[in-house]
């Protein structure tokens, strides 16, 4: 679904959990499941139930800072 110029994300467009992060990334979510367990990723922003959340502003910068973002461009304002 594409958005509309000047619509807000919603709350589950504007956070990211371990499979966004593999999905952003291009990679299998056991990926990101290593990468959390020898701490390469950024500090989670928050944790529900166990499960760590980043803003996906965090998400993205941290995988452009890092190397780990498609060539592809990535709208920090939007999916």
């Amino acid at each position: 679904m594409e958005r509309r110029a000047g619509t807000r994300m919603t709350l589950a467009e504007q956070v990211f959990g371990p499979q966004q992060i593999a999905d952003l990334c291009g990679v299998e979510a056991d990926t990101v499941k290593k990468w959390r367990q020898r701490g390469v990723l950024p500090t989670p922003d928050g944790v529900i139930s166990g499960v760590p959340l980043w803003w996906r502003t965090t998400a993205v910068l941290w995988a452009d800072r890092t190397g780990r973002l498609p060539e592809e461009d990535v709208d920090l304002d939007g999916p």
